[in-house]
């Protein structure tokens, strides 16, 4: 194996086992925590819970009225 196959490779061994873990998180957060124990367990913990800035009013006034 040359240097840029064993670079491609490992590029995409790591995006596989994010993937992976992304995934994993995601699915113990909906279906074991469920979205409202993980809202209220940040709210305990004093977390700041913040919409994303692309659902505010101020980034898009007349499509949200």
């Amino acid at each position: 194996m040359t240097k840029t196959n064993n670079a491609n490779l490992a590029a995409l061994l790591l995006r596989v086992s994010m993937g992976i873990l992304f995934l994993a998180h995601a699915g113990l957060k909906t279906f074991i925590f469920t979205p409202a124990g993980t809202a209220g367990s940040s709210k305990a913990s004093a977390f700041p819970v913040r919409s994303p800035m692309w659902l505010s009013r101020r980034s898009f006034p007349v499509a949200l009225r």
